[in-house]
């Protein structure tokens, strides 16, 4: 029996060697597709106030608009942080309470920063909008998306229509 013990034992310790190390190859690998410092002069700025767009804490809304801003499906996103799709519908999810971890946080800061001045300009924008919701019917769920289209308003913009 003792016998018996030290084997079960000895492969529960097998099996956490071996999915440490499966983790251990991953981060090797985001970390060789991710540079460790950004381009010299790399800044986050929007054009209407050149203020630098900093992420203290990664949370729904700010995964959302990352995604919204980069014009990525689920998919893609996740594929891009090179974590399961499963993943990032959890941080987009608002019932969830645990942000993305630190490492993961740190990944998307660095998807950030290397994003075009486009992209941020749109994740600044998007952040700043309010959140908007569908409550004008009777059946709407208690959660949902956030939406982050900008309101539309009669005569602004080159395309605006009366």
């Amino acid at each position: 029996m003792d016998a018996f013990d030290t084997l079960q034992e000895l492969i529960t310790t097998l099996q956490r060697h071996r999915a440490w190390l499966a983790e251990h190859e991953r981060l090797l690998r985001h970390q060789a597709a991710v540079p460790a410092k950004p381009p010299p002069g790399l800044m986050i700025t929007t054009p209407a106030c050149a203020c630098t767009v900093a992420i203290a804490r990664w949370g729904e809304r700010e995964v959302l608009a990352l995604r919204e801003a980069l014009r990525l499906s689920l998919g893609a996103f996740a594929e891009r942080l090179r974590v399961p799709p499963s993943v990032v519908a959890t941080w987009e999810d608002r019932r969830q309470l645990e942000p993305p971890n630190l490492m993961m946080q740190a990944a998307l800061d660095d998807l950030l920063k290397l994003a075009d001045q486009d992209t941020r300009t749109r994740f600044a924008r998007i952040l700043q909008m309010p959140p908007m919701r569908s409550t004008g019917h009777p059946g709407r769920p208690q959660f949902g998306r956030p939406a982050t289209a900008a309101p539309l308003r009669h005569g602004e913009g080159p395309q605006a229509t009366r």
